[in-house]
This record gives structure tokens, sequence and C-alpha cells, in this order.
């Protein structure tokens, strides 16, 4: 075990800034701590879930060059989206934006209404204005997932089965706010259920160390029957075998069975967000990641057909993709690049400043802009814990300069070494989080909050 937490720092030990420290840390508690859960941030509760063990990628300091262009090509026209214009926010693309994508994770829109996955249970938010009103109360200190199909709400919860507490699938009739247990019947009990899909009429959740599980639904949403996650159609066959793998890599016996599992899983295709999602946004296609070397990963366009198509490579990092591409890290907490689907050019979309001493990570994206968090460091208090200061950065999708719109208070930490990311939701001008106020996204730079203000309806 020693060699292989040896392994992982020196691999994970050419990072950038501040970031280098932290994240050896992180990893090491990675191993016991999988998931965690969120609250009303008012109460002060909650913690954070792991994304699907995240830290399967491997890190960098060094920028790919290959393909990529500099900064000043963001403005020229392409053949695919994003980035291109001036960055003024288009209605349209907004009233046609589906928000409930998967790094909304913790929100669902529905006929206007914002529905929020909380530790005490299901929030609205009526109107997408004012106050969150508690509209199911059930107490889950896991990652419930929520996704919509028809008029219902799906969400993982937990339930008393024979004594004890379990974990399960809900349903909420969004017309009604009426609840039922999806697997009331089903006699097998879950210690742990998290990361609700639904793609092509089935039912997909993660449990345990983030494996799926499916479930057929009829054509009114309920479930009728398993599916069998070892058949090879099953959707995440795929990426349950990815996951076990890594799964027996972190409790070999031998060094030698860990290092040959390591060979094996850099051989493999390992899915960059959830499966059904991709595939669902993507009409059929997913974007994958291989191991390339002990500083990078590539990453492809998977086709429908099973073909691969390059795009680029990237670090450990996280990623956002969406319809028309994905923006990404070339280097740990550096430079955010965007890489289109169709040209399959690189670009520069966002470029740190070079004489500061800080971080960017990606935190979450809606119809006009790209959000970042900025970690910069200050200096080292009294105690001996380095001094932060971070702010909330967004940068229109068709590229151009970055706008600062909050600034959290002093102290404030965030989430793991990850950020926010898959920790907060984007909907109408609003950003909630799991573990901080709701924040306006309206305020410009001379209006940043130096603590956090709650808007009001």
């Amino acid at each position: 075990m020693e060699k292989r937490i040896d392994n992982l720092i020196k691999k994970k030990g050419k990072r950038n800034g501040i970031s280098g420290i932290l994240m050896i840390s992180i990893l090491i508690m990675a191993v016991s701590l999988l998931i965690s859960c969120g609250d009303k941030p008012e109460e002060g509760k909650g913690a954070e879930a792991d994304s699907d063990i995240q830290g399967n990628l491997t890190s960098s300091n060094d920028s790919p060059d290959e393909g990529m262009q500099d900064a000043g090509d963001l403005n020229e026209s392409s053949e695919g989206g994003e980035p291109e214009g001036n960055g003024a926010e288009n209605p349209k693309a907004e009233q046609d934006f589906n928000y409930n994508h998967e790094y909304n994770e913790m929100l669902r829109c529905y006929e206007g209404d914002v529905y929020l996955a909380r530790e005490d249970g299901i929030r609205r938010v009526k109107d997408g204005e004012g106050e969150e009103e508690l509209i199911y109360e059930n107490s889950y200190r896991a990652r419930r997932g929520m996704e919509l199909y028809q008029n219902y709400l799906y969400f993982c919860g937990s339930v008393s089965k024979e004594g004890q507490e379990a974990a399960t699938v809900y349903r909420m009739d969004l017309n009604t706010l009426a609840v039922e247990d999806m697997l009331a019947d089903i006699s097998t009990q879950f210690d742990l259920l998290y990361r609700v899909s639904i793609y092509e009429s089935n039912l997909y959740v993660a449990r345990d160390y983030g494996a799926r599980i499916g479930f057929e639904l009829n054509e009114k949403g309920a479930i009728t029957g398993w599916l069998d996650d070892k058949a090879d159609d099953f959707l995440y066959r795929e990426y349950n075998d990815y996951m076990e793998l890594e799964w027996q890599k972190m409790n070999a016996r031998s060094d030698d069975a860990y290092w040959e599992m390591v060979e094996e899983t850099g051989k493999r295709y390992q899915a960059i967000m959830d499966v059904a999602a991709c595939r669902e946004m993507l009409e059929g296609n997913q974007v994958v990641s291989q191991y390339k070397d002990e500083l990078l990963r590539s990453l492809f366009l998977e086709k429908e057909d099973g073909t691969y198509e390059y795009l680029c490579d990237m670090a450990d990092y996280p990623v956002i993709v969406t319809e028309t591409g994905i923006y990404y890290g070339a280097n740990e907490g550096g430079d955010i690049w965007y890489v289109d689907y169709n040209t399959k050019e690189a670009r520069l979309f966002f470029e740190k400043d070079a004489d500061a001493w800080a971080e960017i990570l990606l935190a979450n994206y809606d119809a006009d802009y790209v959000y970042l968090l900025e970690s910069r460091y200050l200096g080292t208090e009294s105690q001996g814990f380095p001094e932060m200061e971070r702010e909330l950065i967004r940068v229109p999708r068709q590229g151009g300069a970055g706008e600062t719109v909050y600034r959290f208070e002093e102290g404030f930490n965030t989430v793991g070494g990850t950020g926010f990311y898959m920790h907060c939701g984007v909907y109408d001008k609003r950003m909630y989080f799991e573990e901080h106020e709701t924040i306006g996204l309206l305020q410009n730079a001379d209006e940043k909050s130096a603590k956090p203000t709650k808007e009001e309806g």
C-alpha cells in the first residue's frame, strides 16, 4: 500500500501553484470517503459527494500544444459552435437551453419551478424566485441525484425497511406533489443509492462504489423489472467493468496484482460524465478518456457505431461537456481550453493571470456563460494555514473577457479539490450551492460581495 500511495503522490505531485500539497492529502483521504451530503445552506449543514470517483484522471502542469490555437483565434468564425462572437447574451439560446443537465445535478426545472435536492428533503423555488420551500421532508446524507421523466421527479432518499434504515428511489408527481417509493416491492435492500439517470425509458442509479444498476420503466414511469447489468447491451456495462477494476485495484492483496490492474485500467476508456446524460445530450454519442502518460489523458468522442474520434489531451481537471464541445484544463489549475466536436480544434478559452498565484477550476455553465472558481493565494495566516481569496468568474460561452460576479467571504472553504464542480446549480441568473447561500448573478465586478447576501424574491 505504501508503494501505491507513493505512486499517487508521484503522479499528483506535478501540479501548479498551491494545489499540489492539498491535493495529495485529498487523494489519500478519498480511499475511505466515497460520498457525503448536501443540505439547505442557511442551516449550515451538509457535506458533499464524489462525482463517481473523479480522482481516476491523472494530472499535469504541462500544456499540450498539438492542434491548439492561441487566444487571438477566439473571435474567428468556425464550422463548430462556441467560442465565437462578442459574448453578448443570447435570449433565444437561453429560451432553448436545457437547464436539466449533468452539472446541474442538484436542481431540476419543471414548468418554471426549481426543485432542489437538499439533505433534509426536496425543496421548491416557485417560479424560480423567492425562498426555498420544503415540499418533501426526508433526511439523506448521500447525494440524492434527481431526474425528470414525464411529470415525475425521481430522486434517492432514505426509507425504513424491516426496522432498519435503507436507501431507495422515490418518485414525486409534480402536479400533486405526491411521493411514492419506487423500490417498495423489491426485496433487495440497499445501503447506499445515488445519482439517478433515465435514458430510453430505463432508470439507472449508482450504488456503493459507483457501479450502476438499472430498472425498466413502463409508459407511466413505473418500475416493471430489473435490467441485467451483466448483459452486453447494458448501458453502463463498460463503465461498471472499469469501476469494478478500480475497486479491485484499491483493494489488491499484492503489489504485483495492483500494478497489473494499473496497466489494465490504462488500456480502457473511461466515461468522463454520466453515460446516460451524455448519450441523451449527444444523441447516442459519449465522451470518454484514456490514459496517455503519467501527465495526461486523451479525450475521445465515442460514436454510436462504436468508433472513436480523438479530440484533445487534458490534465486531471474537472471538465464540462456541452452539446457543442468540451471545456477542460490543459494543465492543472491553470488555463481553460475548449475543443469543438466538429472541427476537432482546441482553442484557449480563458487564460489565467500569469502573475497571480491562483488556481482556476470549472464550476458550471448555462446558455450564455461558463462559470469558473478562482482561488487566489494571499499569504499565510497566523495558524499556518494559507489565506485565500475566492471569486466566481463568468466567461461568455462565445469567448471574451472574464467578469467577476461574486467574491466569497473570507475564510469560506470550497468543496475538496474540485471546488464547486457538481456542487452547484445555475438557473435564471441565480446560482444555488450545497454549502453556501444562493447568490444572484446580475451584479458586476464593482458589486462583489465581501460576505454572502441572500437574494430576496
